[in-house]
């Protein structure tokens, strides 16, 4: 399962939320979203857990918690919708 982290302190790093986030569970990957011309922090950052028990569990303990003095937001990233997955059944 993979969340949004959004409203961090740009002074946070990967190494702070890994920290934060293993407490839940195994971690496949934590990446902050930075700034493509200068390389600061954009205040998100995507976490990836290896199950999703454990990103279910860290989304209703933090989201809307106060972390590094800024009040955080965490959702969960889906996977678009997509027609090609769906089985379509035409009848005329």
């Amino acid at each position: 399962m993979k969340v949004l982290v959004s409203n961090l302190n740009v002074h946070a790093t990967e190494q702070d939320l890994k920290a934060l986030f293993a407490a839940f569970g195994n971690l496949l990957s934590v990446k902050l979203i930075r700034g493509w011309d200068s390389y600061e922090s954009r205040g998100l950052a995507v976490v990836e857990f290896e199950q999703r028990h454990a990103g279910e569990r860290a989304l209703q303990l933090l989201d809307h918690t106060n972390y590094m003095e800024q009040l955080m937001g965490i959702s969960e990233i889906r996977a678009p919708y997509s027609l090609a997955s769906q089985s379509l059944a035409t009848s005329y």
